[in-house]
């Protein structure tokens, strides 16, 4: 029975325990938001007790801004507080149909299923929906119709990098549209990015390779073919080099050209990096191209060159292309999933106008270091 629900009867308690049922009927969505709450003599009756105390339980509730007065409509569910219970959409729009290495790299796969596991863990936490939606630019006029009417149907857009950007800057003038992508590139304001701290990782591997008591540090970088030099991903590429010389420097490290190592694609890049491995390799080298790890262990190997005494070895990389080395690689990983959940967050934030979309900035995540003997600390 209902009137078993009421326990409390000192004066002043019992207002504010109705006022906690009436919140657990707003919450459970009982009383729909935007509808008529049910006359104070109705919720009287069915608690059993006066109508000057439900009278009283919604004085607490309009002070609290949970509810409040309409003429003509009686009493209603605050509009701001509509906002907090309602479940908003988010569409993570993406290009990508396959898992195959003709559209992504296995890495860049590790990164996606950690945004998808991060989105979906925000959703449950924020109160949001992720609707996943596949865009390709190649399809038909009236195919991508249909595709940007289903995104206008959610209430914010999430993205990675600059594949549909010109979907990504038309959707941006309508809903607050999101970005992963590097904290190096540059987004035009109606954009949120969504970065994690890279420079804060490149310094904390300069830092650890003094920390190995290493003297001579390297980088090794990679550089596709046909890559121009207004290409965005080697810029990106040339920036980090120049930053992680940088930190080096500012450790007391020593760095040089001669340790600053860029393979070709469109060379024998294995005997290339053979070569460079025979002269006067750095004491400690950072892995601007997870990829080349592999390679890396391999020509170390077949030199008799002792990864983590002779040379130590970091990256930083989300780690699947690791899987199986040894000795275990020290790296830093990115807080994908993380920020995933962040970005639901900020999202129903600006949503319910907690925040202001022009107030919106999510903050930059650090990235975890995973611990390898391929750089441990140590003597050298």
């Amino acid at each position: 029975m209902a009137k078993e629900l009421i326990k409390t009867h000192i004066r002043g308690e019992l207002a504010l325990e109705i006022s906690n049922i009436l919140l657990q009927r707003i919450e459970s969505g009982s009383y729909p938001p935007g509808k008529k709450i049910d006359s104070i003599r109705k919720i009287a009756a069915s608690l059993g007790v006066s109508t000057v105390s439900v009278q009283n339980a919604f004085k607490i509730l309009k002070e609290k801004g949970v509810v409040q007065s309409k003429q003509g409509s009686g009493m209603i569910i605050h509009p701001a507080y509509s906002k907090e219970l309602r479940t908003y959409a988010i569409a993570f729009v993406f290009p990508e149909i396959a898992i195959s290495p003709d559209i992504l790299q296995p890495e860049d796969w590790v990164i996606n299923s950690e945004i998808h596991l991060g989105l979906l863990r925000g959703a449950e936490l924020y109160g949001a929906k992720i609707n996943f939606i596949h865009v390709d630019e190649k399809m038909t006029p009236g195919v991508l119709a249909k595709k940007m009417k289903e995104i206008r149907e959610n209430d914010a857009a999430i993205f990675v990098g600059r594949e549909l950007f010109d979907i990504q800057k038309t959707l941006s003038k309508e809903m607050p549209v999101f970005n992963f992508i590097s904290e190096y590139d540059k987004l035009p304001e109606s954009i949120i990015p969504v970065c994690s701290a890279n420079r804060e990782a490149l310094k904390s591997i300069a830092k650890h390779a003094k920390q190995c008591n290493c003297k001579k540090v390297g980088i090794l970088s990679f550089v596709r073919e046909n890559t121009k030099k207004n290409d965005p991903g080697f810029q990106i590429m040339r920036m980090q080099q120049e930053i992680f010389i940088q930190f080096c420097k500012e450790e007391g490290l020593e760095t040089c050209p001669e340790y600053n190592w860029e393979l070709h694609e469109e060379e024998r890049y294995d005997i290339a990096l053979r070569d460079l491995l025979k002269k006067n390799p750095p004491e400690f080298l950072f892995c601007n191209y997870s990829y080349l790890v592999g390679e890396l262990y391999e020509c170390c190997r077949e030199l008799g060159i002792k990864i983590g005494e002779d040379m130590r070895i970091m990256a930083k990389s989300p780690g699947l292309v690791f899987s199986g080395l040894k000795p275990a690689v020290a790296y830093m990983k990115p807080p994908i999933a993380e920020l995933a959940a962040d970005t639901v967050n900020y999202a129903c934030k600006c949503l319910r106008g907690t925040l202001k979309r022009e107030e919106l900035l999510i903050p930059k995540r650090t990235y975890d270091f995973i611990q390898g003997a391929s750089a441990h600390i140590g003597e050298k």
